[in-house]
């Protein structure tokens, strides 16, 4: 099962609200009031970039960050959709 980056965040809590042909939220890495998260369509594929703190990455690298987990893990876990 292939779950979309905005899928797997909304999993994780992450407050998604569509804006145009982004997903944009309050930053799950640090607090905010004002959204400055946006997921957005990139050459490699869908990505997430925080304005606000600099955290950017794929699917693999939100995952490892919310869970804490390597990489490879994250990647198993991504692998798996949940």
């Amino acid at each position: 099962m292939h779950l979309s980056l905005p899928d797997i965040a909304a999993r994780r809590g992450v407050v998604l609200k569509r804006q145009g042909s982004e997903w944009v939220a309050c930053c799950p890495f640090h607090r905010e009031r004002t959204p400055s998260f946006k997921i957005f369509a990139g050459y490699r594929g869908e990505r997430f970039h925080c304005f606000g703190c600099g955290r950017s990455g794929d699917a693999v690298e939100f995952v490892a960050l919310m869970e804490g987990v390597e990489r490879g893990v994250a990647r198993s876990i991504v692998m798996g959709a949940r």
